[in-house]
């Protein structure tokens, strides 16, 4: 096993961005005003990779850009100021463990963590869990094999999953959440419009007391249960709207207090 080591030197909030044909990518704390690309593989594969500050980012991918057929490659990246972080995986998980400004990744499967992001997220991955502590901005995650599970958002939520749940603690903004075989829930939804469809699997949501909300709930085999009155005619002062279906599956709608 081979290490290499690049050192930048940045002014401000620092962009980077991963290319990665196969491995697994940290961003961990580093020192302010720098930042530092640890990797670990084959020292062939490694000297194949360019490194390297480029249009005001720091750039790690492979020559010429491809992912093609590539042995493994860890990396590290030390940061010491809240970043911008854009990452491409074939094959690999992406774990960040600190506080950054925005992060965007695209994998064909792995997992991805993240724990505090005081920007948007948006994640798409074929095979693999999202998971995300709090977003400060909006979240878009698509996962086609895999849950979606983010403990606060501060924008709007727009997940969908094929084979998987998706579980928001709380959300401020709008909810568009699609499963097609899995649990959608919501801890507390704040927002103006939560719209969530699962073809097999529970939808259930939080809502806080003294609001008043235009209601669709469709289930064709499963039941509606729901912790507040629910009258036919239209009420005044409307202030969300839930529009919920389920195929098989029950809807739950909670007091969140």
């Amino acid at each position: 096993m081979t290490r290499r080591i690049e050192r930048f030197e940045v002014e401000g909030a620092p962009r980077v961005f991963l290319r990665l044909p196969a491995g697994e990518a940290r961003v961990v704390s580093g020192e302010d005003g720098v930042v530092e690309v640890h990797m670990s593989g084959r020292e062939t594969t490694l000297e194949r990779f360019l490194v390297e500050a480029r249009g005001g980012q720091i750039v790690i991918e492979p020559e010429g850009g491809r992912i093609g057929r590539w042995s493994g490659v860890n990396v590290e990246i030390r940061l010491g100021a809240e970043a911008e972080i854009h990452a491409r995986l074939a094959s690999g998980d992406v774990t960040v463990d600190i506080e950054i400004a925005s992060l965007v990744v695209e994998a064909g499967s792995g997992d991805v963590a993240a724990s505090v992001v005081s920007g948007d997220v948006r994640i798409k991955t074929a095979s693999g869990d999202i998971s995300v502590g709090s977003i400060g901005g909006r979240l878009d995650a698509a996962a086609a094999s895999g849950d979606v599970r983010v403990h606060s958002v501060a924008g709007d939520v727009n997940a969908k999953t094929a084979s998987g749940d998706i579980d928001v603690g709380e959300v401020a903004g709008s909810v568009v959440a699609h499963a097609a075989s899995g649990d959608i829930e919501v801890g507390r939804f704040l927002g103006d419009l939560f719209q969530a469809k699962t073809l097999a699997g529970d939808i259930r949501l939080g809502v806080t007391s003294g609001r008043t909300f235009d209601v669709k709930f469709q289930s064709l085999s499963g039941d509606v249960r729901t912790d507040f009155p629910v009258s036919a005619e239209k009420a005044e002062g409307t202030t969300a709207r839930l529009a919920v279906k389920t195929m098989s599956g029950d809807i739950v709608l909670r007091n969140a207090d």
